[in-house]
């Protein structure tokens, strides 16, 4: 993980290579672009001051608007998208990266991947010329579920906000704390009783899910 790539859409990300990373996508019409602009400053302030406690409240505020404000469609409630959606992640298991937990709302998605699988065994701090950096991974997530999806629902129009965010991981700690965070996420959102009672969470490691 001696290299990092550095990239900027409308917020900074940096993304070492084989690292596990925690990410959130979105459907489009799950938040009003005031709220959007007002939670991007926010984060995106966060993560230019490199801080992390301050970026993880400026995300949990844009994570409590998609849980308890929950805006548009929902089409991740209907199951045969939540299902597509949940193969289309366990389709680059062990091939891209490790799946190692995700949550699927109604409104947004959580996953928690470890790209180092893409990595040989002698890694030398140089990337193999096919390694796919989280911007492709997203581009195959999320664009073949949007095409599938709105010819399931015989709709047009975009169906993800175009923008993920992610964060890499740092440690141990964050590890456990980001997996309980994205098992948890239905339960805090009043959806499940228990993080068993949610269909659409995953753990490799665990018996949730």
């Amino acid at each position: 993980m001696s290299i990092k790539t550095y990239y900027k859409g409308r917020l900074p990300h940096i993304h070492p290579i084989g690292a596990t990373f925690f990410i959130t996508f979105r459907l489009a019409d799950s938040l009003p672009q005031s709220t959007v602009e007002w939670l991007r400053n926010k984060i995106e302030n966060a993560e230019l001051s490199l801080d992390h406690q301050s970026f993880m409240r400026a995300f949990h505020s844009y994570d409590r608007e998609l849980d308890m404000n929950p805006r548009g469609a929902c089409l991740l409630r209907k199951k045969e998208i939540a299902d597509l959606v949940r193969e289309r992640l366990h389709e680059y298991d062990n091939r891209l990266y490790n799946l190692i937990a995700y949550c699927i709302m109604p409104n947004h998605v959580h996953m928690l991947i470890d790209t180092s699988i893409q990595l040989p065994a002698d890694y030398d701090g140089v990337p193999p010329p096919d390694y796919k950096q989280i911007d492709q991974i997203m581009k195959l997530i999320k664009g073949g579920t949007a095409s599938q999806s709105n010819r399931i629902l015989r709709r047009k129009g975009i169906f993800w906000q175009r923008e993920s965010y992610d964060r890499y991981i740092r440690d141990s700690m964050h590890l456990e704390n980001v997996i309980q965070y994205i098992l948890m996420n239905p339960v805090k959102a009043g959806l499940a009783k228990d993080v068993q009672d949610w269909e659409y969470s995953y753990y490799k490691y665990g018996e949730e899910g």
